[in-house]
């Protein structure tokens, strides 16, 4: 209960008296006051005395003794229907409250603070609804004396109003409890609960609706006596309105208001006073602006379904994001993870149809990824139960919630529509096939993903659509590339069991949409959206359930520490009417708390704390007048004033920390990679990271990329973790590190940190990391991550396969010597070929193309400004060249001629370069419509005339696809002829997508145009065996390397990196006829290490098998094996190679030997 609740009429001052007859009135007629203390009509009350010097005002009070006044100082204002903050500086003895005096004689009473001889802000929110008094007063029990300054009604959050009518939001009390009161069970009441309290209890917090019109709050309420109850609305420190009553032992309807929406503003708390004896329940509660509502007492049946999400869904002819709201994220089922490819659903209807929209983000759907054949569009006929085996989107719905029936649709990419009747309780199980909806499906796809509309009748489910009405569904998504099944509800078992979504229809809804989900970290977190509305979050620990109300485009809430269920509504202000509930779904936040003697003055983020408070995730001030403070295990002292403290504030990419720690090699190198954020709002001229690591590991250095980063590194002493001696080792920024907000990108503006791990450790230590400026009093808490060793790199070479690792920005590291310790580091895993190396025993490869930083072709066009490059829209460029002068003209040919070796030598003189095309033929930095290569075109289709350039994508893209695909192989073979000229050893490769009629359009390339003209292909990523054995097929003795990538490449994500596991890089090779390639290194760490070098080590030492390419795995089983994992290679002489990759979580055996999950072997039959 709260101690400055309902006091006793004899405790309070002599206002009442002193705005009658002695005070003088500021007239603020609807401003706001701001004036130091000593410049406003200040009076003593209660036998205080006053003395004013300068801008400080001086109070000395009496010891206020049992059933005495408070004495102090009393004012009285006008301040017209405004929120405002009324705020002062105190310092002196004792304890000082503040109270307010309202309409009618409401008292409001802000906080009671303990002054000390420092100035502190004293600030109380209030509603200011006209002449208002307020007092300044003493609340100990000894004379004291304090001191006043800068007394200021400063102008609060003035929420925006709507003209809503509101028949009535009803809420059950049980739902929203406050901070004390108690849940008890009442057979009488409407939900079968209602709020127990007495006198003083808050009991229930609601939101409150943003109308203009007056609001009036009915309490359904029953008591234990005839006493008298007065119920009160509060919202923070400021009584608003109450009400009374007294009949007992029967429910009553209690009335309060009329009320400004703007003082309830964004949630209030009722209150009870009566008696000590008297307990009062609390069933319900009624918001209207109909003084006098009819139906009170009407009841909501529960539903028999469980109801997990719900939404306001209007009319419309299709759902758009123009007249629907976005119902997502989507979570992996089973689970309340989110999942990594997300799903939107919206929802819409007309007189004959619900609209049902997905719009589904596919990352296999960009062509830069090289992983188109991932995405699963198989299924092209109606009623398919093949239909699963695709990229597909589900929806059940379920019309009436107390009747049996539910109706099933499954669609995929290409249209195809499989619906069936279901029945309770196995809607699985009891699918009928040969029920018919009639629904119309229509789909696109781009590079971002996928979209299926769906258009179902109405008169198929036997539903009839009005405003009002409640229609109950379960939207889902297979995905097939990761293989997840993810929904809008949280489910726990599967799409099918009985747990539905809650669609609300109405005439229209506002495209809503959430912008940013919160990061769940303790402390304060944000939710935004496009638009405003009034949000609610429900966190939920054990039985404990707290609400928080907030008004606007974003919500900054605060977490608690641990695991919690999590749940955010969005509805219309004015008069709270549902947009969005989100499901229930399980958050983990883990909170760190502030730790120091007590008696101590410490600010938190501008709030007055004690010992044990909780940090928030980031950026913490912290003022205190120095001295000791502790964060779990790491103490530090306080430079006195302000400072800055950092929690989780440092981030290492990938996210190791998710994947369960580093792992790396016995005597092995690794490198993390963080980004320097810096600190808002500050320069910091000697921002310093600090990792502390077992004594016997060694740091190899830290770089940064392109000279954005000077950087020196030193140790700076010793430390102690867990029993056991740490050396810290501090990276020290010799330029200014600024704030910048923008982690995600790019990756080079990152610092690699590079260790390396004993040879002879028994077990991997963790080790800590954080950042800190000494000249700006900044400190970090140091963070954990976990290293885990394997044994020591074991590789071997192979002579003519080739094992090849991108290494993304690490050529543009500024410490070559840093460098090249990665490039023997390679040598060691078997790798022979790597960008721009130093070491002689691991080959130099290169990219060429025709970007400004590569080939630059800008020197030509300077001297030949005809043959510029024109694109499909017409417009000429300034960096590319017509292609047709890049085939047949003699300048072309001169410029190649001269500037191939200058290229050349500048690259280093590699030993294989690589042109990475993967461009559409359309937009490729190649696809040129002058009039010049459209004449070439319409020659080459056999046309009668020249096409427009508008036409190729609508009539003649078959022909353009095949006629770009002939330019680029002939553009390829005159690189590999330049390059040669060079040098005739050095190998020439084409990197793209793999044999399909679709990746010829989108990437650009026939391998069998190019089988001639290079010396090597180089295809990914996956495995599609019909378009794996067409790129063999068309490549013919042309070697062929095969690769893998690793996840996240993209630095905007913060997921837990994957790995090359050992059986996936056997399969590659023993799918390749030249090698394998991997991709890439700033995501790997020994657990890939460890496998390629397993894998080279099988490669070399059966060479001849792999570079055969007979593979004899159809004309063998081996039992308990699948045929992806196992593979038979024959070398020339027919001996037999059996390879055996355990792509499975356990352990799985041949004869007598055991293969680990993730692990090969190969065995010489």
């Amino acid at each position: 209960m709260t101690k400055d609740a309902f006091r006793c009429p004899r405790c309070l001052p002599d206002v009442v008296l002193i705005v009658c007859s002695v005070l003088v009135t500021v007239a603020v007629m609807g401003g706001f006051v701001g004036a130091s203390v000593s410049k406003l009509n200040w009076q003593a009350v209660s036998g205080a005395a006053m003395e004013i010097a300068g801008e400080v005002i001086s109070i000395t009070a009496p010891a206020r003794l049992a059933g005495a006044r408070a004495a102090g100082i009393a004012q009285a204002f006008e301040v017209v229907r405004k929120r405002g903050i009324v705020s002062f500086e105190a310092r002196g003895e004792g304890n000082v409250g503040m109270a307010v005096w309202g309409r009618g004689g409401i008292a409001s009473y802000g906080p009671t603070v303990a002054l000390t001889d420092q100035w502190q802000t004293i600030q109380f929110d209030y509603y200011f609804e006209g002449i208002e008094s307020i007092s300044i007063y003493s609340e100990s029990g000894y004379a004291t004396k304090f001191h006043l300054r800068n007394f200021q009604i400063i102008s609060g959050v003035q929420p925006e109003l709507y003209d809503r009518e509101i028949e009535g939001v009803s809420f059950e009390a049980e739902d929203y409890p406050a901070v004390n009161g108690r849940i008890t069970k009442v057979a009488d009441a409407s939900g079968g609960a209602a709020m127990w309290g007495k006198r003083w209890y808050v009991v229930t917090r609601l939101p409150a609706p943003m109308t203009s019109r007056p609001l009036y709050y009915f309490l359904r309420v029953k008591s234990s006596t005839d006493k008298e109850i007065t119920a009160s609305l509060r919202n923070g420190y400021q009584r608003v309105a109450q009400g009374e009553t007294r009949d007992a032992d029967e429910w009553k309807w209690l009335r309060i208001g009329p009320v400004d929406a703007a003082a309830v503003y964004p949630a209030v708390e009722i209150q009870y006073g009566t008696d000590p004896e008297t307990e009062i329940l609390l069933d319900r509660v009624v918001i209207t602006t109909n003084p006098h509502p009819q139906d009170l007492d009407e009841e909501v049946k529960p539903l028999s379904i469980a109801v997990s999400g719900r939404v306001r869904i209007g009319r419309g002819d299709e759902a758009t994001p123009e007249n629907s709201i976005a119902v997502g994220p989507f979570m992996l089922n089973q689970t309340s993870k989110l999942a990594s490819e997300q799903t939107v659903v919206r929802f819409a209807y007309n007189d004959t149809h619900l609209f049902v929209t997905f719009r589904c983000w596919e990352s296999a759907l960009n062509p830069v990824e090289n992983r188109l054949h991932e995405f699963k569009s198989q299924v092209t006929a109606d009623d398919d139960t093949n239909i699963y085996n695709d990229d597909c989107v589900l929806l059940l719905i379920k019309p009436d919630p107390e009747a049996d029936a539910a109706y099933d649709f499954v669609a995929n990419a290409t249209g195809a529509l499989l619906d069936a009747r279901s029945t309770a309780p196995d809607y699985w199980g009891s699918r009928n096939f040969e029920w018919n909806s009639g629904a119309k499906v229509t789909t696109s796809r781009d590079e971002q993903g996928w979209t299926v509309s769906l258009a179902i009748p109405f008169e198929s489910l036997g539903f009839s659509p009005e405003p009002g009405a409640r229609l109950y569904v379960m939207a889902g998504r297979m995905q097939a590339a990761r293989k997840e099944a993810s929904s809008w509800q949280v489910l726990s078992r599967g799409f099918h069991e009985n747990t539905f979504g809650e669609l609300i229809f109405d005439e229209g809804v506002p495209a809503l949409a959430v912008t940013e989900l919160p990061a769940f970290t303790p402390g304060t977190n944000r939710l935004a959206f496009n638009q405003p509305v009034a949000v609610e979050i429900n966190t939920r620990q054990g039985n404990e359930l707290r609400r928080q109300f907030y008004v606007g485009t974003e919500a900054q809430f605060v977490v608690p520490e641990g695991e919690l269920d999590f749940q955010f509504r969005a509805a219309r202000p004015g008069d709270l009417a549902l947009y969005y509930e989100s499901p229930f779904r399980k958050v983990h936040a883990s909170a760190m708390a502030l730790v120091f003697e007590p008696g101590r003055d410490v600010i938190l983020n501008g709030v007055r704390v004690s010992s044990g408070a909780p940090l928030n995730w980031g950026v913490n001030t912290l003022r205190a007048d120095g001295g000791e403070f502790r964060v779990g295990d790491f103490t530090f002292r306080h430079p006195g004033g302000d400072m800055i403290l950092l929690a989780g504030h440092t981030q290492i990419w990938p996210n190791w920390e998710e994947a369960g720690g580093v792992t790396v090699s016995r005597g092995g190198l690794q490198q993390l990679l963080v980004r320097p954020l810096g600190v808002p709002g500050h320069m910091l001229r000697d921002y310093t990271l600090y990792f502390e690591l077992p004594a016997d590991y060694t740091v190899e250095g830290a770089s940064g990329y392109y000279g954005t980063w000077p950087l020196k590194v030193e140790t700076d002493g010793e430390v102690v973790r867990h029993g056991k001696k740490y050396v810290r080792h501090a990276v020290r920024f010799e330029a200014g590190v600024p704030h910048d907000p923008a982690f995600s990108e790019p990756l080079y503006r990152h610092v690699a940190f590079v260790f390396r791990a004993p040879l002879e450790a028994e077990v991997g230590d963790p080790i800590y990391y954080y950042c800190g400026s000494e000249r700006s009093k900044v400190v970090e808490i140091p963070q954990k991550l976990q290293v885990r060793l394997l044994p020591p790199l074991d590789g071997r070479q192979p002579e003519r396969l080739i094992v090849q690792l991108w290494t993304g920005w690490l050529t543009s590291m500024d410490d070559k010597e840093l460098l090249a310790k990665y490039h023997l580091e390679f040598e060691k895993m078997g790798v022979n070929e790597c960008p721009e190396s130093s070491n002689p025993n691991v080959r130099s490869f290169v990219l060429i193309n025709f970007e400004t930083w590569n080939f630059d072709l800008r020197p030509y066009i300077s001297s030949n400004i005809r043959d510029r490059l024109v694109d499909l829209s017409g417009q000429r460029s300034g960096t590319y060249v017509c292609t047709t002068a890049m085939l047949e003209g003699a300048a072309f040919d001169e410029y190649l001629r001269k500037q191939m070796p200058e290229w050349y030598e500048r690259r280093g003189r590699p030993d294989h370069v690589n042109w990475d095309y993967e461009s559409e033929v359309t937009k490729s930095y190649i696809s040129c419509f002058c009039p010049l290569c459209l004449e070439r075109f319409r020659a080459f289709a056999g046309l009668d005339s020249v096409p427009e350039r508008s036409e190729i994508p609508s009539r003649y893209m078959a022909e353009w696809t095949r006629f770009m695909n002939m330019r680029m192989a002939e553009l390829a073979g005159k690189l590999r002829s330049a390059l040669k000229a060079c040098n005739e050893n050095v190998r020439f490769s084409v990197y793209s997508g793999y044999q399909s009629e679709t990746h010829k359009r989108v990437y650009g390339v026939d391998w069998s145009l190019l089988a001639d003209k290079i010396d090597v292909a180089m295809a990914g990523y996956g495995r599609p065996i019909d378009e794996l054995n067409a790129t063999r097929t068309a490549l013919g003795k042309t070697p062929l390397v095969l690769g893998h990538i690793a996840y996240p490449y993209d630095v905007k994500q913060r997921t837990a990196p994957t790995y090359l596991s050992a059986a996936t890089l056997l399969r590659r090779a023993a799918d390749s006829t030249g090698g394998i390639l991997m991709y890439s290194l700033e995501t790997l760490d020994s657990r890939t290490f460890n496998s390629v070098a397993a894998v080279s080590k099988i490669m070399a030492e059966y060479e001849e098998f792999f570079l055969t390419g007979d593979r004899r795995g159809d004309e063998m089983s081996v039992p308990g094996w699948e045929r992806d994992d196992y593979e038979v290679l024959v070398d020339p002489s027919g001996n037999r190679l059996l390879l055996l990759m355990n792509t499975g979580k356990t352990v799985r055996k041949y004869g007598d030997h055991e293969i680990p999950p993730d692990g090969a072997l190969a065995i010489r039959l």
